[in-house]
């Protein structure tokens, strides 16, 4: 059977000859003949030879020819895998990801050129589509790796040519597989975008010189690449400089560059990755001891407000300092000569809110300054206002910063200024569940640090409640307003005339007034006061007589019918528990108000169960803190824990 084949030479009679075109397989002369035949069933990948000699001779020579593009070819694909591997984890630099790709398909084609492929166990047509698609994935893998290692350039070359490239790999294997188009015809755009991307990375490298020396090595790579090729280029002109390949050299070379400037890079990385940690180490000590000075001065400066606030109550109490009238304050005054008015927030029976630029610096802050006429009493509460303030600090409190006027007539506190709303304006958002939960658990944490400070504060209620927005967008309840709070223990002071409690007042936001009263004694509690033989310090002093009602009566505990002495953290934890009501659930949790209920010697009547999409934790917590008792109630402390965590697990 004869078939034409391509011949390369010919072991004939002793005599070797090169051959080439298309020759017929005849019988040789000369007897016997030995005959090596290598080739794919496909001819269109390397065109079909046979080599006629003396096998043991033939296998000799083609070792020498072939096995060093092959073990160079297998150790690029070798290397290219485990770059590739590295580059598909997440996190990994996308360099290493082009690298290992190039490397894996160029050495894959290196191996898959020599005649050495044969001992591979793949068929023929497994040898065709793994050469093409190897094809196609090296300028694939080459541009991934400029655009990790140099990035693109003004025009976006490389991202554009990568796009058309993955587009005509796309149409080039559709229209082989439907039969249109082969395969293999489609290999000059791919070598044009080699090319493109070759040209668009020397001169991405030549610009990157400066900032980047890795991008020498590549452009070393590049011109080594071209050198070593020189033989081969001269060899497929029929110009045969050398009698071996060069071309593998030449992509090994190129191959080494590559490896050694993502390594270069990557040590690069490293050591400012090393370097910024330092420097933010560094940063984060000196911000750290920058901190612990401020908070120290800021705690030394709570400490000289609340001492002057309490020398000041003192003082005032015993008669040493007068406390006046404060004149009315428009915009534009200027306070001690370090607070300017901007505005006017708000106005009450005791006092009025500015809004005040400090001088000094530009700040913002709430002025509250006592109006009208003040007694000793008033005026004492409102100091103590300021040094209960300034010793308790936490987000969900508002902060005290100055306090001054002494005997000028000016009796005031700087306080932080807090943009938003109080609680109470925001009734319609009332029985919103999630909502409810995140209020509860902010407004408990303040409470919190209020008696882990020994403070009970008397008067929570939604008006007490401002509701701001952090710099981060986050809500923020502080709690405000400690005129009527207390540290320490009770004890009694003087006594005052008592006067009637009223039989019932409405349930509300305003037409709640804070009320100070002394209970008669047919109530049922004495109102009789000791004499009181020296001065007591203002954390210990009292500013309300026994017998004495101090609150808003619709958030007061059922205790403090018999007298604000009565006054403790559980008293705090009922109010939050009606607040908490309200919140969770849009209602009040009583009828009429619990204070009135204990005035009249009747029990708390049954609190109605909570929405359903109340946990039940919660809902059980709520109905404990509105116990009849005050040592059947939770502390602040739980609540705050377990609100907090409900409202974690809704975010």
């Amino acid at each position: 059977m004869r078939h034409a084949v391509f011949v390369e030479e010919a072991w004939i009679c002793g005599r070797t000859f090169k051959l080439s075109g298309r020759l017929p397989i005849l019988p040789l002369a000369c007897s016997p003949a030995q005959v090596l035949l290598r080739a794919t069933p496909d001819a269109r990948i390397v065109a079909p030879t046979f080599t006629v000699g003396d096998e043991h001779e033939l296998w000799l020579r083609m070792l020498r020819r072939e096995l060093a593009p092959f073990v160079v070819g297998a150790t690029m694909a070798l290397v290219g895998l485990l770059f590739l591997a590295a580059g598909v984890r997440r996190g990994a630099e996308r360099a290493y990801r082009g690298l290992g790709l190039f490397l894996t398909s160029l050495g894959t084609l290196a191996a898959f050129n020599t005649l050495l492929r044969h001992v591979l166990p793949i068929s023929g047509t497994a040898i065709f589509y793994v050469h093409e698609v190897m094809t196609s994935l090296y300028p694939l893998g080459f541009a991934d790796f400029l655009l990790g290692t140099f990035g693109d350039g003004p025009w976006k070359v490389l991202q554009r040519g990568l796009r058309l490239f993955v587009l005509y790999v796309v149409a080039a294997w559709t229209l082989h597989f439907v039969g249109v188009l082969h395969i293999d015809t489609g290999r000059i755009p791919a070598v044009f975008f080699i090319s493109v991307f070759l040209v668009q990375g020397i001169i991405l490298a030549a610009r990157a010189r400066k900032t980047d020396p890795s991008a020498n090595v590549f452009l070393v790579g590049i011109a080594a690449l071209l050198i070593i090729s020189i033989p081969d280029i001269f060899s497929g002109a029929e110009i045969e400089i050398l009698p071996f390949q060069t071309v593998h050299y030449a992509v090994l070379s190129f191959g080494i560059a590559m490896v050694v400037m993502v390594e270069r890079q990557h040590r690069r990385a490293r050591e400012e990755a090393v370097h910024s940690a330092q420097q933010l180490a560094a940063k984060l000590t000196a911000l750290e001891e920058r901190n612990r000075e401020i908070n120290s001065l800021n705690s030394e400066l709570r400490h000289q407000i609340a001492e002057r606030s309490k020398e000041m109550a003192e003082s005032i109490q015993v008669g040493k300092t007068e406390a006046r009238a404060a004149r009315k304050l428009e915009v534009g005054d200027v306070i001690d000569n370090r607070y300017r008015v901007t505005r006017t927030l708000g106005r009450g029976a005791m006092g009025t809110v500015q809004a005040v630029e400090r001088i000094s610096d530009g700040r913002v802050f709430a002025l509250k300054m006592m109006r009208g006429a003040v007694d000793a009493q008033g005026a004492a509460r409102f100091a103590r206002e300021a040094e209960i303030a300034a010793r308790v600090a936490d987000e969900h409190l508002v902060k005290v910063v100055d306090l001054g006027g002494a005997g000028s007539g000016q009796l005031y506190l700087v306080m932080e200024y807090v943009d938003g709303r109080p609680l109470e304006d925001h009734r319609s958002r009332f029985g919103k569940v999630p909502w409810a939960i995140e209020m509860v658990a902010q407004i408990a944490a303040g409470v919190r640090a209020l008696h882990a400070a020994g403070v009970v504060h008397r008067d929570l209620k939604p008006g007490n409640v401002l509701l701001t927005t952090t710099a981060e967008g986050r809500e923020c309840a502080k709690i405000s307003d400690f005129g009527i709070s207390r540290r320490g223990e009770a004890t009694r002071g003087d006594a005052s005339q008592p006067l009637a409690a009223p039989a019932a007042l409405p349930l509300g936001g305003e037409t709640n007034p804070v009320v100070t009263m002394p209970m008669p004694p047919e109530l049922g509690f004495d109102s009789t006061l000791p004499p009181s033989a020296s001065h007591r310090a203002i954390t210990d002093a009292p500013l309300t007589a026994a017998g004495m009602l101090l609150g808003t009566p619709t958030y007061m505990a059922p205790e403090l019918a018999r007298g604000a002495e009565n006054a403790s953290p559980a008293s705090d934890v009922f109010a939050l528990g009606l607040i908490a009501y309200e919140l969770l659930s849009g209602k009040n949790a009583f009828e009429q108000a619990p204070l009135y209920v204990a005035l009249a010697r009747r029990h708390l009547p049954k609190v109605a169960a909570l929405p359903a999409d109340v946990p039940p934790v919660l809902a059980a917590l709520v109905f404990e803190s509105l116990a009849e008792k005050p040592d059947a109630r939770p502390t602040a402390d739980k609540l705050a824990d377990a609100f907090r965590a409900a409202a974690r697990a809704d975010q």
